[in-house]
């Protein structure tokens, strides 16, 4: 979902786009994660919810 600040195209991409790229951008911020799903990208190896 798009919000009205930040549409989708150029450097804002959806979730589905972040998960089809070939290569980590230099830079990357989350908006509107919940805190679970932003802590798991933080640190995967610790999360519980990948397990």
């Amino acid at each position: 979902m798009a919000l009205p600040a930040l549409p989708f195209g150029g450097p804002v991409i959806s979730s589905t786009e972040a998960l089809a790229l070939d290569a980590l951008p230099a830079r990357l911020a989350v908006v509107g994660a919940r805190a679970i799903s932003a802590w798991s990208w933080a640190s995967p190896s610790e999360s519980w919810a990948w397990r």
